[in-house]
């Protein structure tokens, strides 16, 4: 039973029409990753095919694999850790810079300081604590790693990311609280 202002009541009437995005895709052997990093591993422990009972799986991979959160320990010595940042910490307002069309031309694309100003004469200034995302449409090369990290002959990676001057503007100059990016770095290619 829900009383009037529960949090069903909000539900109801705020989520249940809203549209929610999936970002995640399934992890396996061979995806994308940063080559620094070893490849996933996994293994049956229990299996049908074996006779088992049941299912169990181990699988081994470092913890910035797949989409995830880089938090502040993974730049800086005596950072806080994934586990130190409160989940009211994790829920920020959304921006989202689109350079998907420069990208279908140009793979090798970074947003601009024109981005942003194009942003908020739409939108209005972008908050300070935001999240900001850069939307590329890169995502669909997924989980190919060789379209995804799109080398030409030379072994040089022609993929989208962030331009410094556009990271500085929004980190030092607008304080946002974090930036999210489709490619496997911040960095372009």
């Amino acid at each position: 039973m829900s009383t009037p202002g529960s949090l069903w009541d909000i539900y109801r009437s705020r989520l249940s029409a809203a549209t929610f995005t999936d970002l995640t895709h399934a992890f396996h052997p061979g995806q994308p990753h940063f080559p620094a990093f070893p490849d996933e591993e996994r293994s049956a422990l229990l299996d049908f095919s074996k006779g088992d009972a049941f299912q169990v799986h181990h699988y081994a991979f470092v913890g910035q694999w797949g989409t995830h959160v880089d938090p502040p320990v993974h730049f800086i010595d005596g950072g806080r850790s994934i586990d130190q940042l409160p989940v009211a910490e994790m829920l920020l307002p959304l921006v989202i810079l689109d350079i998907s069309d420069r990208v279908a031309a140009d793979p090798d694309a970074t947003p601009t300081l024109d981005d942003i100003s194009a942003w908020e004469a739409r939108n209005g200034r972008i908050p300070e604590k935001c999240f900001v995302a850069l939307r590329t449409g890169w995502w669909p090369r997924w989980p190919d790693p060789v379209a995804f990290r799109n080398k030409s002959a030379d072994g040089i990676s022609h993929a989208p990311g962030w331009s410094k001057p556009v990271l500085e503007e929004l980190l030092e100059r607008r304080g946002v609280a974090a930036i999210g990016h489709e490619g496997m770095d911040t960095d372009p290619g």
